[in-house]
């Protein structure tokens, strides 16, 4: 046996072996006594065998295996113990001084070692082991897997979503919220560093798109965030051809739940996601009816200072954006709720200097859209109305809106 392939073979038994049961099952495995015992007996083999091997010798295969072993000795969990902390740090220091750096660093240097090579497979050993059926047996991996996804913009290397996403899915699939949000992380970490040209294979796309509209349903705040904005990195690399039909059907999804959403955070968050879905459909958004009885209803309750505090800013974006984008299709007859609803909001928040001038602006903006009949009768409402408010605030406010509207 060469010593490569010794080498290989002890890093192997090294390694948490896979667990008989699922992780979540129980919180003490036998497996866990096991790993620690053979550290203990075999870990100096492998600093021994190290030591013993010249630099044509550390092949990507070797290279990816001392990587994982590292990754996975310093991985949080029950399955931890001081003895890990103890190899990976001599691990660490034997091969920084054999080899010029450490190996939490191999990924970064292209240069001196094949990093494509030794990336591609470590994501090939993970994917081997955290499959559908295994990959609660294997707890340890999960962080293993993170650890090389987290730099992955950051390394030398060309990136396929059909061999470095798995893993993420199951993780966002899984129910324990820790599990979730790492493989949010990962996706979208990974779908940032690809182009639509990753996907021209075929429709994977499709697969990625499955779950996180799964994961949509989830309460969790973060989780909540996290699928957004991986739905967003999404729909800018998926191909041009299939691109606005897939905007427009989760443009209309994520309205529907808005429309039914009770969480003040996660409101916020659909607001914030709604906001960046009108960038990208731009004009093509005017039909989506909805949205407008939406921004209306929740600029209401936005009355409320408490409501308004978490959700406000997100609202008022929104609703700049959709001015910005749909001004053509606003018409006084039908859509004067928004501007009395504005009133209505301008006048409990007139003590903000800030957020009262945002809303101001917004309303001087409606009003140069309607026709010059339409502002005429405007400025004569508001021309009677001050005479009977005993707020200067809002007062003053209202006679900059008057002053505004050509007559």
């Amino acid at each position: 046996m060469t010593k490569s392939a010794n080498l290989l073979e002890v890093i192997s038994m090294c390694l948490l072996p896979k667990l008989s049961k699922n992780v979540d099952i129980s919180e003490n495995h036998v497996e866990y006594k096991i790993r620690e015992d053979t550290l203990t007996s075999q870990f100096n083999v492998i600093m021994q065998l190290l030591n013993d091997m010249n630099n044509s010798e550390m092949t990507p295969d070797v290279l990816s295996r001392l990587l994982i072993l590292n990754l996975e000795l310093q991985s949080v969990g029950p399955w931890f113990s001081e003895i890990c902390k103890k190899c990976t740090e001599k691990l660490n220091k034997d091969f920084e001084g054999s080899y010029g750096c450490k190996l939490d660093n191999l990924l970064w240097h292209g240069d001196a070692v094949n990093s494509q090579k030794i990336f591609d497979k470590c994501l090939e050993d993970l994917h081997q082991k955290l499959t559908f059926e295994d990959f609660k047996k294997y707890p340890a991996l999960h962080d293993v897997y993170y650890s090389i996804i987290q730099h992955i913009a950051e390394y030398k290397v060309d990136i396929n979503p059909l061999k470095t996403i798995p893993i993420s899915l199951l993780l966002i699939d899984d129910y324990i919220l820790s599990n979730k949000i790492k493989g949010l992380k990962s996706c979208l970490i990974i779908m940032k560093c690809l182009t639509t040209e990753s996907f021209q294979d075929g429709n994977y796309y499709e697969v990625i798109y499955g779950t996180l509209k799964k994961s949509t349903l989830d309460k969790d705040i973060d989780v909540t965030r996290l699928t957004l904005e991986c739905l967003l990195q999404l729909l800018k690399i998926i191909p041009p051809g299939v691109q606005a039909k897939k905007t427009d059907h989760i443009f209309k999804r994520g309205l529907d739940q808005l429309y039914t959403e009770a969480n003040l955070y996660r409101k916020a968050a659909l607001f914030s996601f709604t906001t960046n879905l009108i960038e990208m459909q731009g004009v093509d958004c005017v039909n989506k009816k909805l949205l407008k009885s939406i921004l209306c209803d929740n600029i209401d309750i936005c009355c409320n200072d408490a409501v308004g505090e978490i959700l406000l800013s997100d609202v008022l974006k929104c609703l700049e954006v959709w001015i910005k984008y749909c001004w053509c299709i606003w018409r006084l007859p039908s859509d004067q709720k928004f501007l009395s609803t504005l009133l209505k909001l301008l006048y409990v928040s007139c003590q903000d200097e800030e957020k009262a001038a945002r809303i101001q602006i917004l309303i001087i903006t409606l009003i140069t859209l309607c026709t010059k009949e339409e502002q005429n009768a405007l400025y004569k409402n508001i021309e009677e109305s001050t005479v009977h408010i005993n707020r200067p605030e809002f007062v003053n406010r209202l006679e900059v809106i008057k002053k505004s509207i050509y007559v």
